[in-house]
Protein backbone atom coordinates (compact mmCIF):
# COMPACT_ATOMS: atom_id res chain seq x y z
CA UNK A 1 0.00 0.00 0.00
CA UNK A 2 0.97 3.45 -0.40
CA UNK A 3 0.52 4.51 2.86
CA UNK A 4 2.74 1.61 4.01
CA UNK A 5 5.77 3.10 1.37
CA UNK A 6 5.23 6.33 2.49
CA UNK A 7 5.63 5.34 6.60
CA UNK A 8 8.73 3.51 5.68
CA UNK A 9 10.57 6.10 3.94
CA UNK A 10 9.42 8.73 6.53
CA UNK A 11 10.98 6.13 9.27
CA UNK A 12 14.32 5.20 7.49
CA UNK A 13 14.54 9.15 6.61
CA UNK A 14 13.73 10.32 10.20
CA UNK A 15 16.54 8.06 11.13
CA UNK A 16 19.50 9.58 8.68
CA UNK A 17 18.16 12.98 9.73
CA UNK A 18 19.04 12.20 13.00
CA UNK A 19 21.87 10.77 12.55
CA UNK A 20 23.62 13.56 10.13
CA UNK A 21 22.46 16.07 12.96
CA UNK A 22 24.29 14.32 15.36
CA UNK A 23 27.47 13.73 13.17
CA UNK A 24 26.78 17.56 12.24
CA UNK A 25 26.18 18.52 16.10
CA UNK A 26 29.38 16.40 17.66
CA UNK A 27 31.89 17.60 13.96
CA UNK A 28 32.24 13.76 13.56
CA UNK A 29 32.35 11.43 10.61
CA UNK A 30 31.85 14.30 8.23
CA UNK A 31 32.06 10.79 5.57
CA UNK A 32 28.87 9.26 6.95
CA UNK A 33 26.72 12.74 6.31
CA UNK A 34 28.01 12.83 2.94
CA UNK A 35 26.56 9.83 2.99
CA UNK A 36 22.96 10.27 4.71
CA UNK A 37 22.62 13.54 2.89
CA UNK A 38 23.07 11.84 -0.73
CA UNK A 39 20.93 9.27 0.49
CA UNK A 40 17.96 11.95 0.84
CA UNK A 41 18.64 13.49 -2.40
CA UNK A 42 17.87 10.00 -3.62
CA UNK A 43 14.58 9.25 -1.88
CA UNK A 44 12.20 8.69 -4.52
CA UNK A 45 14.98 5.82 -5.80
CA UNK A 46 15.34 4.42 -2.91
CA UNK A 47 11.39 3.95 -1.94
CA UNK A 48 11.60 0.08 -2.76
CA UNK A 49 14.80 -0.38 -0.84
CA UNK A 50 13.03 1.69 2.63
CA UNK A 51 10.10 -0.01 2.39
CA UNK A 52 12.17 -4.10 2.36
CA UNK A 53 14.05 -2.49 5.21
CA UNK A 54 11.00 -1.49 7.00
CA UNK A 55 9.68 -4.08 6.57
CA UNK A 56 12.20 -6.75 7.73
CA UNK A 57 13.69 -4.70 10.72
CA UNK A 58 10.70 -2.74 12.27
CA UNK A 59 10.21 -5.28 14.82
CA UNK A 60 13.75 -5.94 15.78
CA UNK A 61 14.43 -2.58 18.51
CA UNK A 62 17.16 -0.27 16.95
CA UNK A 63 17.88 -2.43 14.24
CA UNK A 64 16.90 0.06 11.37
CA UNK A 65 19.14 2.54 12.97
CA UNK A 66 21.66 0.06 13.23
CA UNK A 67 21.36 -1.11 9.21
CA UNK A 68 22.14 2.62 8.81
CA UNK A 69 24.85 3.12 10.54
CA UNK A 70 25.93 -0.06 8.76
CA UNK A 71 25.95 1.34 5.20
CA UNK A 72 26.71 5.62 6.25
CA UNK A 73 30.21 3.81 7.76
CA UNK A 74 30.57 1.17 4.79
CA UNK A 75 30.36 3.65 1.84
CA UNK A 76 31.81 6.85 3.39
CA UNK A 77 34.72 4.58 4.21
CA UNK A 78 35.32 2.71 1.02
CA UNK A 79 36.11 4.19 -2.62
CA UNK A 80 37.69 2.73 -5.17
CA UNK A 81 41.12 4.68 -4.30
CA UNK A 82 40.55 3.07 -0.86
CA UNK A 83 40.84 -0.13 -2.22
CA UNK A 84 43.33 -0.22 -4.28
CA UNK A 85 45.81 1.52 -1.75
CA UNK A 86 45.49 -1.69 0.48
CA UNK A 87 46.03 -3.51 -2.26
CA UNK A 88 49.22 -2.56 -2.47
CA UNK A 89 49.62 -2.20 0.88
CA UNK A 90 49.14 -5.94 0.51
CA UNK A 91 51.72 -6.50 -1.97
CA UNK A 92 54.09 -3.92 -0.46
CA UNK A 93 53.61 -6.06 2.97
CA UNK A 94 54.41 -9.30 0.94
CA UNK A 95 57.80 -8.04 -0.96
CA UNK A 96 59.16 -6.26 2.59
CA UNK A 97 58.85 -9.68 4.31
CA UNK A 98 60.57 -11.52 1.15
CA UNK A 99 63.41 -8.77 1.32
CA UNK A 100 63.63 -8.96 4.86
CA UNK A 101 63.79 -12.66 5.46
CA UNK A 102 66.47 -12.26 2.28
CA UNK A 103 68.80 -9.79 4.13
CA UNK A 104 68.51 -10.41 7.31
CA UNK A 105 70.08 -13.96 6.62
CA UNK A 106 72.89 -12.34 4.00
CA UNK A 107 73.63 -10.28 7.47
CA UNK A 108 73.63 -13.59 9.40
CA UNK A 109 76.33 -15.20 7.44
CA UNK A 110 78.46 -11.37 7.20
CA UNK A 111 78.78 -11.85 11.08
CA UNK A 112 79.93 -15.39 10.65
CA UNK A 113 82.10 -14.28 8.43
CA UNK A 114 83.70 -11.18 10.60
CA UNK A 115 83.75 -13.16 14.01
CA UNK A 116 85.46 -15.86 11.97
CA UNK A 117 88.51 -13.10 10.96
CA UNK A 118 88.21 -11.83 14.71
CA UNK A 119 89.03 -15.28 16.13
CA UNK A 120 91.42 -16.26 13.92
CA UNK A 121 93.47 -13.52 12.83
CA UNK A 122 95.17 -10.11 14.93
CA UNK A 123 92.96 -8.03 13.45
CA UNK A 124 89.96 -7.52 15.10
CA UNK A 125 86.97 -5.18 13.58
CA UNK A 126 86.04 -4.06 17.28
CA UNK A 127 82.26 -4.09 16.99
CA UNK A 128 79.72 -5.77 19.15
CA UNK A 129 79.99 -9.65 19.91
CA UNK A 130 77.20 -10.63 22.72
CA UNK A 131 73.56 -9.43 21.98
CA UNK A 132 73.50 -7.60 25.18
CA UNK A 133 75.95 -5.27 23.88
CA UNK A 134 73.80 -4.19 21.15
CA UNK A 135 70.53 -4.80 23.63
CA UNK A 136 72.21 -2.26 25.95
CA UNK A 137 73.66 0.40 22.49
CA UNK A 138 69.97 0.55 21.62
CA UNK A 139 68.26 1.06 24.89
CA UNK A 140 69.83 4.00 25.12
CA UNK A 141 67.97 5.64 23.08
CA UNK A 142 64.68 4.61 25.11
CA UNK A 143 64.22 6.24 28.73
CA UNK A 144 61.88 3.51 30.24
CA UNK A 145 64.94 1.05 29.13
CA UNK A 146 67.34 2.75 31.07
CA UNK A 147 65.11 3.21 33.70
CA UNK A 148 63.90 -0.18 34.42
CA UNK A 149 65.26 -2.45 32.42
CA UNK A 150 69.06 -1.87 31.58
CA UNK A 151 70.34 -2.66 35.19
CA UNK A 152 68.68 -5.97 34.90
CA UNK A 153 69.92 -6.92 31.35
CA UNK A 154 73.11 -5.90 32.80
CA UNK A 155 73.27 -8.36 35.84
CA UNK A 156 71.95 -11.38 33.33
CA UNK A 157 74.86 -10.67 31.01
CA UNK A 158 76.80 -10.29 33.99
CA UNK A 159 76.04 -13.58 35.69
CA UNK A 160 75.99 -15.89 32.57
CA UNK A 161 78.83 -15.87 29.73
CA UNK A 162 78.65 -15.64 26.08
CA UNK A 163 77.72 -19.36 25.75
CA UNK A 164 74.60 -18.99 27.60
CA UNK A 165 73.53 -16.43 24.67
CA UNK A 166 72.23 -16.86 21.17
CA UNK A 167 74.71 -14.78 18.95
CA UNK A 168 73.84 -11.81 17.18
CA UNK A 169 73.47 -13.69 14.16
CA UNK A 170 71.53 -16.62 15.25
CA UNK A 171 69.12 -13.90 16.19
CA UNK A 172 68.93 -12.76 12.37
CA UNK A 173 68.50 -15.66 11.49
CA UNK A 174 65.31 -16.10 13.23
CA UNK A 175 63.89 -13.08 11.81
CA UNK A 176 64.80 -14.19 8.74
CA UNK A 177 62.69 -17.11 8.98
CA UNK A 178 59.84 -15.25 10.80
CA UNK A 179 59.40 -12.92 7.98
CA UNK A 180 59.83 -16.08 5.31
CA UNK A 181 57.08 -18.14 7.32
CA UNK A 182 54.88 -15.26 8.02
CA UNK A 183 50.93 -15.68 7.20
CA UNK A 184 49.71 -12.28 6.77
CA UNK A 185 46.67 -12.29 7.98
CA UNK A 186 43.39 -9.55 7.29
CA UNK A 187 41.37 -8.43 10.95
CA UNK A 188 38.78 -6.52 9.59
CA UNK A 189 35.97 -8.51 7.29
CA UNK A 190 35.01 -5.44 5.54
CA UNK A 191 39.24 -5.21 4.58
CA UNK A 192 39.20 -9.00 3.45
CA UNK A 193 35.73 -8.44 1.49
CA UNK A 194 37.54 -5.48 -0.29
CA UNK A 195 40.69 -7.70 -1.18
CA UNK A 196 39.09 -11.04 -2.19
CA UNK A 197 39.98 -10.41 -5.75
CA UNK A 198 42.97 -9.76 -7.13
CA UNK A 199 42.04 -6.82 -9.18
CA UNK A 200 39.89 -3.47 -8.43
CA UNK A 201 36.95 -3.45 -9.87
CA UNK A 202 33.12 -2.80 -8.48
CA UNK A 203 32.38 -5.82 -7.17
CA UNK A 204 34.92 -4.62 -4.22
CA UNK A 205 32.09 -2.70 -3.06
CA UNK A 206 29.13 -4.96 -3.26
CA UNK A 207 31.28 -7.57 -1.06
CA UNK A 208 32.35 -4.03 1.32
CA UNK A 209 28.89 -3.22 1.55
CA UNK A 210 27.79 -6.80 2.81
CA UNK A 211 30.49 -7.81 5.01
CA UNK A 212 29.95 -4.25 7.03
CA UNK A 213 26.44 -5.49 7.21
CA UNK A 214 27.44 -8.86 8.92
CA UNK A 215 29.58 -7.02 11.20
CA UNK A 216 26.52 -5.36 12.51
CA UNK A 217 24.53 -8.90 13.23
CA UNK A 218 23.50 -9.73 16.48
CA UNK A 219 26.09 -13.16 16.21
CA UNK A 220 29.05 -10.49 15.09
CA UNK A 221 27.64 -8.46 18.97
CA UNK A 222 25.36 -6.24 16.51
CA UNK A 223 21.78 -5.30 16.55
CA UNK A 224 20.95 -6.54 13.04
CA UNK A 225 19.08 -10.18 12.99
CA UNK A 226 21.35 -12.66 12.33
CA UNK A 227 19.02 -14.02 9.16
CA UNK A 228 18.52 -10.25 7.73
CA UNK A 229 19.44 -10.35 3.90
CA UNK A 230 18.61 -7.44 1.83
CA UNK A 231 17.30 -8.22 -1.81
CA UNK A 232 20.62 -7.82 -4.63
CA UNK A 233 17.98 -4.65 -6.28
CA UNK A 234 18.20 -3.06 -2.71
CA UNK A 235 21.82 -3.84 -2.51
CA UNK A 236 22.32 -2.25 -6.05
CA UNK A 237 20.16 0.78 -5.15
CA UNK A 238 21.55 1.78 -1.98
CA UNK A 239 25.25 1.58 -3.75
CA UNK A 240 24.40 3.48 -6.81
CA UNK A 241 22.64 6.31 -4.91
CA UNK A 242 25.61 6.74 -2.77
CA UNK A 243 28.20 6.65 -5.09
CA UNK A 244 26.41 9.19 -7.61
CA UNK A 245 28.81 7.84 -10.79
CA UNK A 246 27.68 6.41 -13.65
CA UNK A 247 31.10 4.48 -14.26
CA UNK A 248 30.32 2.22 -11.39
CA UNK A 249 26.77 2.11 -12.13
CA UNK A 250 25.16 -1.52 -11.23
CA UNK A 251 22.34 -3.62 -11.98
CA UNK A 252 20.57 -6.38 -9.26
CA UNK A 253 22.01 -9.62 -11.21
CA UNK A 254 25.64 -7.75 -10.85
CA UNK A 255 24.93 -7.77 -7.14
CA UNK A 256 23.74 -11.64 -7.11
CA UNK A 257 26.36 -12.23 -9.37
CA UNK A 258 28.84 -11.00 -6.83
CA UNK A 259 26.72 -12.73 -4.38
CA UNK A 260 26.55 -15.97 -5.56
CA UNK A 261 30.53 -15.84 -6.27
CA UNK A 262 31.54 -15.55 -2.60
CA UNK A 263 29.54 -17.87 -1.40
CA UNK A 264 31.27 -20.60 -3.83
CA UNK A 265 34.56 -19.12 -2.45
CA UNK A 266 33.57 -19.47 1.04
CA UNK A 267 32.45 -22.58 0.15
CA UNK A 268 35.72 -23.83 -1.34
CA UNK A 269 37.57 -22.37 2.14
CA UNK A 270 35.63 -24.24 4.60
CA UNK A 271 36.48 -27.49 2.40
Amino acid sequence: MKSDRLNAQNVCENILRDEIKYNIDKKILKGSVIVGERLLERGLELSDAYLEVYNKLNQTPHAIKAFFESITSSLRIWSSEEISKERKNLKRLEEINTKIASVSDDLANLLDERSIIDNNSAIRSNTHYHICDSINAAGNTVSLYKLYVQKEVKHLCGEFSLKYWPSISDILRVISLDALEAEITINDPVTQAALQSQRSSKADLVRIFLADLEGFKKENMGLLPDDFKLTDKSVASFINCVLESDEIFMCEDYVKGVRNRSLKSDDCLRG
